[in-house]
């Protein structure tokens, strides 16, 4: 038998069997040994098969069904799934969009970045400044880089994106946050098409994504339109997502938002119709360097012009691709 010490807490199985043992003795204390051994094993056989079926009423499954449930509104919303979009010209777009970037790299290729001395501190502008440890002459490769890759991303596509959506990034244990924030979507009132994307098959849960389809959500796999063994970091399968999206006008969700009031109508507010995007601040001021600026073309030099700017949160984002193709 298995010993537990100390531990305060032990299995139920072992309160089970401490009991048994010690109502057997008290109630069969006067008979034989061999009595007594039969009168034994009978006991455990019971209190076996009763620790079974205690462990099938509570136990986990192995694989828990993610099942939609049914919509609590009277009549359904009858949303038509997104178009399926266009594999062969999206594929194209990815690899003449990677022949740039393999063109022109980043600069430098390795960055040698310090740790700010506090986490829970805002950086001194000092701080700041040191924290990345590149050259005048990278910082300009840079920019020259930067230029390169915004002047031969060329034209928007036309006809390659179409109407509006939102797009959520699921996959592993994300799904099950995604289920979530689907459901308070639909229940929500929320009419736009969805697309859930994945990584790969290996993330897809092909009944899941039946379920999805009757409330207008359609499921997408990245490895369909590029080598994802190229995305090293998470993060990068949002940009991914974005890009392969059918939708010319997206409000991106990470798998584990759930909203609560419908979001339907952002795109018909004023900050969208006068930018084209919408972004949320983080809880964080900006710590770009001072180079940031000057790479990217807001300034001519080095500049602070970021260190009063609130960081974006990049869970969550609306963004008309037609207005900001080249960002």
């Amino acid at each position: 038998m298995t010993d537990y010490g100390d531990d305060p807490d032990p299995p139920l199985s072992a309160h089970l069997l401490r009991n048994t043992i010690r109502k057997f003795r008290r109630l069969h204390k006067g008979g034989s040994p061999r009595q007594q051994v039969v009168i034994l094993l009978g006991w455990l056989l019971l209190l076996l098969a009763t620790f079974r079926v205690f462990q099938h009423l509570t136990g986990p499954a192995s694989k828990p069904a993610l099942i939609c449930q049914p919509s609590t509104h009277e009549h359904p919303l009858h949303i038509s799934l997104p178009r399926e979009p266009d594999k062969v010209q999206l594929s194209h777009v990815w690899k003449t969009l990677k022949t740039i970037y393999d063109t022109h790299p980043p600069q430098p290729l390795d960055l040698d970045l310090k740790t700010f001395s506090s986490l829970s501190d805002f950086p001194s502008l000092e701080a700041i400044k040191t924290h990345t440890n590149i050259s005048l002459a990278d910082v300009r490769a840079a920019r020259n880089s930067h230029v390169e890759v915004t002047k031969k991303l060329g034209v928007y596509p036309n006809n390659l994106y179409s109407g509006r959506g939102i797009v959520i990034l699921a996959g592993g244990r994300y799904t099950g946050f995604a289920t979530t924030g689907l459901g308070m979507l639909r229940e929500i009132g929320s009419k736009l098409p969805i697309e859930v994307w994945v990584k790969d098959q290996s993330e897809e849960r092909e009944e899941w994504c039946v379920e999805l389809a009757r409330e207008g959500v359609a499921c997408r796999r990245l490895s369909d339109y590029m080598d994802t063994e190229l995305l090293e970091h998470g993060y990068q399968l949002k940009i991914s997502a974005i890009l392969f999206s059918s939708f010319e006008q997206i409000l991106f969700l990470d798998a584990d938002n759930v909203p609560i009031v419908n979001p339907d109508v952002i795109f018909t507010s004023k900050s969208f119709i006068d930018t084209g995007v919408v972004m949320w601040p983080d809880y964080w001021k900006h710590t770009g360097a001072p180079y940031l600026p000057y790479i990217v073309g807001l300034s001519d030099g080095p500049s602070e012009v970021l260190r009063e700017d609130q960081t974006a949160e990049s869970g969550q984002l609306v963004w008309d691709k037609r207005r900001h193709w080249k960002v």
